[in-house]
Order: structure tokens, then C-alpha cells, then sequence
């Protein structure tokens, strides 16, 4: 499968729940819609196939829904964190030598960047208020979501030549200065269909992830594994310690099949989880995903269920 592929089979389970971020549930169909508009939106402009776009946001439905509509048009996304430092942000965005910015207002203003037509600001989204008793709505003035209304939809292309680069992570620069790291079309959904393989994820499937988005393993096993597999990902809260007992829970209560995390996340929950590890021994969960560093023998026989 390929992203034209993985596009057009959205229309078959538009109803279904492609992320439920516990305060917004997005729907394959919108999903399918924010494609068909953004690859409108990038038409009018001129934006051609791997051409590069960044994206910041600290919404994840936002970032989930333009990172894959971006993706799914032929664009190199180039996805920042939006934690990162203005000035570090300056500098990537100018190596990036992207076309087009999508960046919420926020962070576009403490990021300091210029106010020009390769900057799309991310307004807070429409407000439903109530006025003498009737319902209004609250349209943004300017910013994504009003462009993206005014551009239409069209289907997005029929054809992605395998060796473009689908997108690009900056390294987290601890040692040196972040270098990007530039993944084509051939090679992700090479790796998401071995990951699916491997993991046994379908339609079925309910994951949870909670990593950064803005990190391949939050991004790639997340957003794109359920787009990949039109199945349902969970990311209810930010993972903390003082949100162990929540997780737990979620695991049983939400049915999760499938959670992706790093092994410091994993000794946490083993330390922390007070007896309540069976969460991760239901009829439903089939796999604990550990990515990101290497998973210690000690930890691996710990978190195994029994």
C-alpha cells in the first residue's frame, strides 16, 4: 500500500473514529475531507510535489489531521516540536527552505516569525456560543481552518513517485545541531506495513500512544499506523507519573489492543502500577510496544505477563 492507496480507503469507514484525543474524536471522514481540502489549498498556491511544508502544533488532532493530509498530497512535511526554543526554531525553519508554514498562532508569535503568505496560522478553533437562546457559531476570521473553507476540496494525487521524501524529523540536537532525517515514501510505508505485519494491527485494532507527536514513534505508530490500518488510536493524556493509575485504567476501560511506549514509561508503570498490571492481561491487549531505546532484559521479563 501506498499514500494514494491508503487515501482512497477512507470513504469505506468514514464514520468510524480515526483518534479520540479525550477532548476531540476525529472521524476517518473528516480526515478524508482535511486531505481533499488541504490538497486544494496546496493547488492554489502552487505547492508541488515534494515541495516541503512545516507544521507545528501543539493540538494533536491538528498535527495528526496535517501531517497526514500533507503526507497523503505528495508534500515533504517537515514537523517541528512545539516546545522547541524560538531562536532553534528560527534556524530550522530557515534550513528547512520550506514553501509553506502551518503553525499555530501562538507559536507563531513566540517563535517571532514574519507575517507573510508562506504562513498559515492555526486559530483556535470555531466557539459555539448561545445568544438570546439561539446557538451561533463563531467562525476564525482569517488563519487554516478559514482557508481551507475557501479552497474547496479536490482528490488528492493519484501517484506519489516512491523515492519522495515523505517527511523530515529534526534530531533532538543534545550533542550537536539537529540534523534532519529525511524518510521517503517507499521507505514509510515499507516500515508501516512490517510494523503491521509484526504487530498483527487491522480494523480491529485500538491503540495507545501517548508520545510526542512531533517524535517518529509518536507520529509513525500512532496517527499513521491506525491511518495505515483504519484503526482507532487512543491519546488521552500526556503521560505522566501522577497519570499511571489513569492509563491503567484507560487500558481496560477504553479496550486497547495495542500501547506503544518507551522503557522509562515501561519501569514507571511496573514501579508505580500498585498491582494493577493486569490491566495489560484482558481478553483485549495483545501487544505492549516498546520503541525509542533499548528495552533492558530485567524490564522486558517484568512488564511480560505471566
Amino acid at each position: 500500500m501506498n499514500a494514494p492507496e491508503a487515501a482512497r480507503r477512507l470513504a469505506d469507514v468514514a464514520s468510524k473514529t480515526w483518534i479520540d484525543t479525550g477532548r476531540r474524536a476525529v472521524r476517518f471522514g473528516e480526515l478524508d475531507e482535511r486531505i481533499r481540502s488541504i490538497a486544494a489549498l496546496l493547488a492554489a498556491r502552487g505547492i508541488a510535489i515534494g515541495d516541503r511544508v512545516v507544521i507545528a502544533s501543539h493540538d494533536d488532532a491538528e498535527t495528526a489531521l496535517n501531517f497526514v493530509a500533507l503526507v497523503a498530497s505528495g508534500t515533504t512535511v517537515v514537523n517541528l516540536d512545539p516546545e522547541t526554543a524560538a531562536p532553534r526554531a528560527q534556524a530550522l525553519i530557515a534550513r528547512s527552505a520550506a514553501s509553506l508554514m502551518i503553525v499555530d498562532a501562538a507559536l507563531a508569535d513566540s517563535w517571532a516569525l514574519e507575517a507573510s503568505d508562506r504562513l498559515i496560522r492555526i486559530e483556535p478553533a470555531p466557539v459555539d456560543t448561545t445568544l438570546l437562546g439561539g446557538l451561533v457559531r463563531r467562525a476564525p476570521a482569517s488563519g487554516l481552518h478559514a482557508e481551507l473553507a475557501s479552497a474547496g476540496t479536490v482528490a488528492p494525487p493519484v501517484a506519489i513517485p516512491p523515492e519522495t521524501i515523505a517527511y523530515i524529523l529534526f534530531t533532538s540536537g543534545t550533542t550537536r545541531q539537529p540534523k534532519g532525517v529525511c524518510i521517503s515514501h517507499r521507505a514509510l510505508f515499507a516500515h508501516l506495513a512490517t510494523l503491521s505485519r509484526i504487530y498483527g494491527c487491522n480494523e480491529d485494532s485500538v491503540i495507545l500512544n501517548t508520545l510526542m507527536l512531533s517524535h517518529a514513534d509518536g507520529i509513525i505508530q500512532g496517527p499513521m499506523l491506525a491511518w495505515f490500518n483504519r484503526a482507532l488510536l487512543h491519546r488521552p493524556f500526556r503521560f505522566e507519573i501522577g497519570t499511571i493509575d489513569r492509563l491503567l485504567d484507560a487500558v481496560y476501560r477504553l479496550r486497547i489492543t495495542h500501547m506503544v511506549a518507551v522503557p522509562t514509561m515501561l519501569a514507571l508503570i511496573m514501579r508505580l502500577a500498585g498491582g494493577r498490571s493486569d490491566a495489560f492481561q484482558g481478553g483485549d491487549f495483545r501487544l505492549m510496544i516498546s520503541c525509542g531505546a533499548a528495552l533492558w532484559a530485567a524490564l522486558q521479563l517484568a512488564a511480560r505477563p505471566e
